[in-house]
């Protein structure tokens, strides 16, 4: 079975454990990284989860996430956006929060 395919959204406290949970499982795939913070911005997720690079750049641009292939949004910003929460789900992925 492949791996699923996980946007992480938020890196704050709960964020960031939900981000080293998807880095370190093997059924996992991060695909990518949405991040509030400006001087996250372009930083290498696993980086930011104190992990070992993934190879994945964190970003602020909902845009670039909604356009990539995955298969579920871990949401887990403090605040939901709930247009954005619409727009990933309208692409065809799956978002829990």
């Amino acid at each position: 079975m492949a791996a699923l395919r996980v946007i992480q959204c938020g890196t704050g406290a709960a964020g960031k454990e939900a981000l080293r949970a998807i880095i370190d499982r093997p059924d996992l795939e991060l695909a990518g990284l949405l991040v509030a913070r400006p001087d996250n911005d372009g930083r290498d997720a696993g980086r930011v989860a104190d992990r070992a690079e993934t190879g994945i750049r964190a970003t602020r641009s909902p845009d670039r996430l909604v356009a990539l292939d995955a298969d579920i949004i871990c949401f887990m910003f403090v605040v939901p956006d709930l247009d954005l929460i619409c727009r990933f789900l309208e692409s065809g992925k799956d978002v829990v929060t």
